[in-house]
């Protein structure tokens, strides 16, 4: 039955390649052969704790180096560079919403063997403010949160993490900017404790969002926090 309700909405929603947005033939999944997603996957000698490419000789990032993030470890599926801003645009305001769960099924897959290393308790979405959510329709991290979660059949939790202060966008932000607009932006629900928490959102660039999440998840008991993000940034900005 839910192969013939997911065939009939193929038929009235067909699905479109997350770069160029073009038609997929009934072969292709999630990106088209022209497009060719191989070339945005974020592989390669990457940094030991935030996941940017760096080079062979280093460990860390330069930014790594520097700042001492108060999450464990990260990952990235893919690199955030050209057409893949547009793809993103389209998810955070286009309407887009089944372009995370499609980069949902993508983590699970490129991914899951650095998931089952972590020994996960729970998967938990960066929170967006109730105001913004409302505005967009949906939360694009939790989008891709309950999408892998499903498919590695992990528990997610939506409601544990807040986000409690309505911020201006990161990206409209300098590096000293964006720390102090983050402070005392997120909190805990509940007095819920998990072990390890895996902190799922779509886009890393500078680590603030994911050091404050991260900051607050340790206060509230968890004992390490990974994420992992649909796209990075290798150049930071």
């Amino acid at each position: 039955m839910m192969k013939v309700f997911n065939g009939l909405l193929d038929l009235i929603f067909p699905p479109r390649c997350l770069l160029c947005d073009e038609l997929l033939t009934v072969k292709e999944r999630h990106v088209c052969e022209a497009c060719d997603i191989h070339r945005f996957i974020n592989d390669g000698h990457r940094c030991i704790k935030c996941g940017r490419l760096v080079d062979s000789v280093e460990e860390r990032c330069e930014v790594c180096k520097e700042v001492d993030y108060s999450f464990d470890q990260g990952f990235a599926l893919l690199q955030y560079e050209g057409i893949i801003h547009t793809t993103f645009y389209r998810l955070k305001y286009g309407k887009r919403k089944e372009i995370g769960t499609a980069f949902g099924k993508m983590m699970a897959k490129y991914l899951e063997d650095e998931i089952d290393h972590l020994d996960i308790s729970v998967i938990i979405p960066v929170p967006l403010h109730p105001s913004r959510e409302m505005q967009r329709g949906y939360n694009q991290a939790g989008v891709i949160a309950k999408t892998l979660a499903k498919e590695l059949n992990l528990p997610v939790d939506i409601n544990y993490l807040l986000r409690i202060k309505a911020t201006k966008p990161q990206s409209s932000l300098n590096l000293r900017g964006r720390q102090n607009n983050l402070k005392n932006a997120f909190s805990i629900s509940n007095q819920q404790q998990y072990e390890q928490v895996l902190l799922i959102d779509d886009i890393y660039t500078s680590g603030n969002t994911m050091d404050q999440c991260a900051k607050v998840l340790k206060e509230a008991g968890t004992k390490k926090v990974y994420f992992i993000t649909a796209a990075i940034a290798n150049q930071h900005r």
